[in-house]
Order: C-alpha cells, then sequence, then structure tokens
C-alpha cells in the first residue's frame, strides 16, 4: 500500500515537472514583466544567481516572435547577457526596441566624404572655429569675402590713414630713386623737349628737325603762336630748316652742340621770327656754294634772327650769319667768322643790334661785318670787334652807332 502510494506521488510530481519545464511558450508571451530583473550579486553573466542568464537562453532561441513589441529596455537586459548568438537574425526589429539605444551599445564605425550627402553639412553642424587655416587648401575668393567691416588694421599692421587714396598726389621729395619716363613729365603747350633719352614723338624728340617737323604739321606757328624748342645737353648733328616762329634753347654753349653736316648749318624761312639761346652752333662744312655764298653756320634766308648766350662758330666755313633781316640782335654772344667775315649781307633795311658781345673775323680773314645793302643800321654796344666793319662801295644810307667798344688788342675803338 505504501509503495502504491509513494509511486502515484512520483508519478504526479513528474507530470507536474514536465509541464513547468516543456510547456511551449507561445508568440508574445514573454513580455518586459515575464524576465527577472537582475538582483546585483556578482557574476550575473553566469548561470548563477537570480534571472535569466546567458546559459539559460539556446543559441538563436530568441526570435521576433518570442519578443513582444516594445519588451526590450536597457533595465531588462544585462550587460553582456544577451549575446549575438542568443538572438536569431533579424529578431530584433525597431518595434521591439523602446527608447533610443545608448551609444555605448553601438559597435565603433566610420564614415567617408562618399557618405555624405551634398548640402547636408549645415553652417549649424560645423562647430565653431572648427575650420582652422590649415583646413583651406589655397586662397579664398574675394567674391566670398564681405568688405563690411574690414579695417586696415589688417593689412601688414597699416592703419587706413598710413594708406593712400584712390586719387593722391606727391611731391618732388617723394622720388628717391628710379626713373621717371617721359610719359610721366608734365608738358605746357607750344614747349616741345629734345633729348638723347626715350622719346615719344609727341612731345619728346630725339633730334631738333622732327621737333620741327610736328610743328610744321600744325601749320599755326608764326607771329601770334611761337614754340618752344628745349634742346637738352648733348650734340645733335644735323642740318635744320626752320619754317615757323620758334626758339631754340638749349642748356649752355657748352653743354648743348648743334654740328652742321650740309652747306648750311641752320636755315630760316622769310619771314619768320627765329631765337638761337644758350646754343653753340658749328657750321663744319666747307663745301658750296648756296645759292652763290658759301657754306654758313646760319643761311637766314630774309628771317629775323635773335642770338643770345650762344656761341656760333663758323671757323671752318665761310661766315657765321648771312643774309638775315630785316632785324638780327646778338647778346651775350660770340660770332665767330671763317674764311670770310662774322655777319654778311643783311637784307635792307636790316637792323644790326649787337650788346655785350664778340664778333670776330677768321684769323685770315680781313671784316667782321660786311654790308651790302642799303638802308641798314648798325648798333654795337660795349662789344670787342676783331675786324672793320664794311659797306660795300656806292651803297648810302648804311647808319653805325659803336658805343664803348674795343678791338681784338682791347684798344678802344671810337665812339662813332
Amino acid at each position: 500500500m505504501r509503495k502504491a502510494l509513494l509511486i502515484l506521488i512520483i508519478m504526479v510530481a513528474a507530470s507536474l515537472f514536465n509541464t513547468m519545464v516543456f510547456a511551449a511558450v507561445a508568440n508574445d508571451e514573454v513580455t518586459s514583466i515575464k524576465l527577472k530583473e537582475a538582483d546585483g550579486t556578482a557574476s550575473q553573466d553566469t548561470n548563477t544567481g537570480s534571472g535569466v542568464k546567458t546559459g539559460h537562453i539556446q543559441n538563436s532561441a530568441v526570435t521576433t516572435g518570442k519578443i513582444a513589441d516594445g519588451a526590450v529596455t536597457t533595465i531588462k537586459i544585462l550587460d553582456s547577457a544577451v549575446t549575438s548568438t542568443k538572438i536569431a537574425n533579424g529578431a530584433v526589429t525597431d518595434a521591439k526596441i523602446t527608447g533610443t539605444i545608448s551609444g555605448s551599445k553601438l559597435g565603433a564605425h566610420t564614415h567617408n566624404g562618399g557618405d555624405i550627402i551634398n548640402g547636408t553639412v549645415t553652417t549649424a553642424k560645423i562647430q565653431d572655429g572648427a575650420v582652422t587655416d590649415t583646413k583651406i587648401a589655397g586662397p579664398i575668393s574675394g567674391s566670398k569675402i564681405s568688405s563690411t567691416g574690414l579695417n586696415a588694421d589688417t593689412v601688414d599692421g597699416k592703419h587706413a590713414a598710413d594708406l593712400a587714396s584712390v586719387l593722391h598726389t606727391h611731391t618732388a621729395d617723394d622720388i628717391v630713386s628710379g626713373l621717371i619716363g617721359v610719359e610721366k613729365l608734365h608738358t605746357y603747350k607750344n614747349v616741345l623737349v629734345v633729348h638723347k633719352g626715350a622719346a615719344n614723338g609727341i612731345d619728346t624728340f630725339n633730334t631738333i628737325n622732327s621737333a620741327l617737323s610736328t610743328i610744321d604739321n600744325l601749320g599755326d606757328s608764326c607771329t601770334g603762336n611761337p614754340y618752344l624748342i628745349f634742346i637738352a645737353p648733348g650734340v645733335y648733328e644735323e642740318d635744320i630748316v626752320i619754317n615757323s616762329c620758334v626758339t631754340l634753347r638749349g642748356s649752355g654753349p657748352e653743354n648743348t652742340k648743334i654740328v652742321g653736316t650740309g652747306v648750311s648749318m641752320i636755315t630760316i624761312r622769310v619771314d619768320r621770327n627765329v631765337a638761337i639761346e644758350n646754343l653753340k652752333v658749328l657750321g663744319m662744312n666747307t663745301a658750296g656754294p648756296l645759292w652763290g655764298i658759301a657754306p654758313c653756320a646760319i643761311w637766314a634766308e630774309g628771317g629775323n634772327v635773335s642770338i643770345r648766350n650762344s656761341i656760333i662758330d663758323a671757323s671752318v666755313s665761310f661766315t657765321a650769319i648771312v643774309n638775315a633781316g630785316p632785324w638780327v640782335i646778338i647778346e651775350n654772344s660770340d660770332i665767330r667768322g671763317g674764311s670770310n667775315s662774322a655777319v654778311r649781307d643783311l637784307l635792307a633795311p636790316a637792323n644790326l643790334t649787337i650788346y655785350n658781345s664778340r664778333v670776330m673775323k677768321n684769323a685770315s680773314g680781313t671784316n667782321a661785318i660786311v654790308f651790302a645793302y642799303m638802308g641798314s643800321a648798325v648798333r654795337i654796344v660795349n662789344s670787342m670787334i676783331d675786324g672793320s666793319l664794311f659797306a660795300s662801295p656806292g651803297l648810302p644810307d648804311i647808319t653805325m652807332r659803336v658805343i664803348n667798344c674795343y678791338n681784338a688788342s682791347f684798344d678802344s675803338i671810337p665812339n662813332q
């Protein structure tokens, strides 16, 4: 009897045990409240202690169907309890997760430039100060830089007051070195420059004739509109023909020299007023004759001539000044004749005025001044006359005044 009762008890216990252990769990029956929370004891990742441990779960046993939506929360999962081998592939879906997953629970990963969609990185996504000089390759386009708020203090430490405005001027003291191009030089109306440097062919030239041609082409130079040609230091080897009313002004007779190459060094057309100042004129050619006249330094052809602070040297030619008129003025100058005389054949009625000058014949010559036309008037004051004052026979009405003059021996010439 007792054995039968014991057998019955064992069978009932076995039946109850099998029901508890092997009973199937329906889908969605495992919820968060069915999982005992970890009790905080040591070695929670082992099979000891209370709660569901890693060892209690068969690999891939936990499938999507066994997890209720929202059942998996951070407090229900013991650290390292549920490993990848215990979860069936694809079992944990978005619906099964409540809240956010901590970044510490996510594996490490990286991104490259290809992962970033164009236009997705906005200003708000860039930390202040993150873009440094070393992060920028090449210069930044000016169109990307706003001029608003710029201060000149950022330009090499200079303030705006240290920088010149767009429109500004300079004084001569600001020029400390280098050469100023001729195109930068200030020019004046009716003033041309002849020099040995770079020329622009407009108001600066390398030859006297090119400057004269420019004036001739304008066609407006005469008594009421004279021109000035400044001739810089140098030797200018050219024969000059003057068709305009002009002043040739050098930088001193020993600095600016005009050397003739033809029969007539300087030809002045009729009715033109010409001034020669601060020059040395050398009539070098001994060939000839020119219209019946031997080579000369100045062939006036009836033009009016004034010579100041100059040397007119025809020592290797025939004469210095020929055929001038109706007036000639010589001041503070040397007029050196050639094989004949210094001044010859003034047109009638000619007026010759000489102040503080020397009029000299050639060493082999006789006359300083020869008059071939009647009606001439001569005034010589405070000057040296080397040679005779000769008037052609049979030409009356030549008026001559000589005051405070002397000859080559420094003997006084009687006033007349």
